[in-house]
């Protein structure tokens, strides 16, 4: 008797870590995927947006459009240096989102880390 209860324990043992083991992997490959959907919405939209608003109004600068002054080119670089802050950001969350799931996976070949050499 007391061997099935240890047979049995160790069978809820095992469901018990089984769950716990799913539940990491979704979790890290939803952050995964918010990660790298921020980083896109970054590249796509956010610093190009930027950069074409600093182009044209340092363009209205050098042409000494009245409406414009150094301020104004001031604030848009500004803006630009915290989005791209903000983007790498976005690039480390990517990163250790990758590492997460990784760890959660327990396989480095998935993060395209060599395996180790423990006999595989």
């Amino acid at each position: 008797m007391q061997s099935q209860a240890e047979r049995d324990r160790a069978a809820l043992d095992l469901r018990q870590a089984e769950i716990h083991v799913s539940q990491d992997v979704h979790a890290a490959a939803a952050r995964l995927k918010d990660a790298r959907a921020t980083v896109k919405t970054y590249e796509t939209q956010l610093l190009p947006s930027l950069k074409g608003h600093l182009e044209a109004i340092e363009k209205l600068l050098d042409a000494n459009d009245p409406t414009v002054n150094v301020l104004s080119v001031i604030d848009v670089r500004r803006k630009v240096l915290k989005a791209r802050d903000g983007y790498l950001d976005a690039l480390w969350e990517v990163k250790q989102a990758e590492a997460d799931l990784t760890a959660a996976l327990g396989d480095p070949v998935w993060a395209g880390l060599p395996a180790t050499s423990s006999g595989r």
